[in-house]
């Protein structure tokens, strides 16, 4: 095994050039107005929203948009590109609903209920 690659990578993997194979492209999607006062009221910075947009798990919500969801497997998954500290499990349970639209305009920011 070479040892000169680390198994587990030590910084994030965004890329600075927009590399279109590239997996986690950076985060360039417009928030509503409904969506930026979530936001605010939720505690949720822009900076999260990016990063749920990018690793949360997909599905419809069944009303026109596609809904990101912070499951433990998404976790997994931003934890093992960023590390994981107080600011990342906290995003634990967060959600965004994204429309369908051609902007794929972010419609709502929360928190899951339980």
């Amino acid at each position: 095994m070479d040892q000169s690659l680390p198994l587990k990578p030590s910084a994030p993997c965004f890329p600075d050039s927009a590399d279109p194979g590239h997996p986690r492209q950076p985060f360039r999607q417009p928030l509503s107005r409904h969506a930026k006062v979530r936001c605010q009221q939720r505690g949720i910075p822009q900076s999260a929203v990016a990063l749920i947009s990018q690793y949360g798990d997909r599905q419809h919500d069944g009303r026109g948009g596609i809904r990101f969801l912070m499951t433990g497997r998404a976790m997994q998954k931003l934890a093992w590109d960023l590390g994981r500290d107080q600011s990342v499990d906290r995003l634990r349970g967060c959600y965004l609903v994204k429309s369908l639209d051609q902007a794929a305009t972010i419609v709502t920011v929360g928190h899951r209920r339980r």
